[in-house]
């Protein structure tokens, strides 16, 4: 009897043994397992483009694709195509508007029915009409005698000098906040808390952008000067793509055409690591208080 209660309660230890490595497993590949993404499009006159997000070795995953102005998109479990294709959503709806489309005979009977009380109906109106006439009538001549037009003068000009008084209200309490704000951001531990934080978005930054980024693209406006400032915006750039991707300026004509592919992935432990080393900070855990109390 011993025996066999020792081999129930083994059995039950085996199995919550399991259970709880499957939660781990499940939480150590939510963690580290990276989300994918891929995109690649190209624009010679028409604009096409594909992507794909996959977690999990594409054990699910996402694809969009966007050819001659049409966007389609579909979602994958293993390879397997989740969702019904395009002959059962017309089967569905044919179904659906057999089951909308009333009755002949029903619709029959209702004429009969309301046949007989459209005679009574005219004649109450018919009597209603010189009252309603005559009200309406009354309503015309009074507005007419009010003038709508100086009444809409005077109530923009009300609200137009109530817009005024609350815009210098607005800037009377910004010069009253000013000592308050430059006392804010000259102390020491906000200026610690703001260098954490600008490091954590840096490095959440990095992690989340294109690790791959490959193609050529030229471009053109009709303006020379705003062609020379976006090939200026560009060079800041130049670090991070320049043995991967070609930009050509055109200087004569407005134009935007080439190919381009990138390729990135995501860890869920990087961005729950910056926000954990910023809900360590006590002076940043204080500041978001006060934020959430306003």
């Amino acid at each position: 009897m011993i025996q066999i209660l020792f081999l129930i309660l083994k059995c039950i230890g085996i199995i919550l043994l399991a259970l709880i490595g499957l939660v781990l497993l499940a939480v150590l590949a939510a963690l580290f397992v990276p989300v994918r993404y891929q995109a690649e499009g190209s624009r010679y006159g028409e604009l096409n483009a594909r992507g794909r997000v996959s977690w999990f070795f594409r054990g699910l995953s996402l694809e969009f694709f966007l050819e001659k102005g049409e966007v389609s998109s579909s979602v994958k479990l293993f390879g397997r195509r989740l969702g019904g294709g395009p002959a059962e959503a017309e089967d569905l709806e044919g179904d659906l508007q057999e089951i909308s489309e009333p009755s002949v005979h029903t619709a029959s009977l209702d004429r009969e029915e309301t046949g007989g009380g459209t005679d009574r109906r005219k004649e109450t109106e018919e009597r209603k009409r010189p009252s309603a006439e005559k009200a309406s009538g009354g309503k015309e001549e009074r507005k007419a005698g009010d003038g709508p037009s100086s009444g809409r003068m005077q109530t923009a000009v009300q609200g137009l000098f109530r817009k005024i008084a609350h815009i210098r209200s607005r800037i009377r309490a910004l010069f009253e906040k000013k000592d308050q704000v430059m006392a804010f951001l000259r102390d020491e531990e906000n200026k610690k808390t703001f260098r954490l934080v600008r490091s954590q978005l840096w490095r959440v930054l990095r992690h989340v952008l294109p690790r791959s980024i490959k193609g050529r693209v030229t471009f053109g406006f009709d303006d020379p000067y705003r062609t020379g400032q976006v090939l200026s915006w560009a060079a800041i750039l130049y670090p991070v793509y320049r043995d991967s991707l070609q930009i050509t300026p055109v200087f004569d004509r407005e134009v935007l055409e080439g190919e381009l592919s990138i390729k990135g992935r995501i860890r869920l432990a990087v961005l729950l690591g910056a926000a954990a080393r910023l809900m360590m900070d006590k002076n940043f855990r204080k500041l978001v208080r006060k934020l959430m109390d306003r």
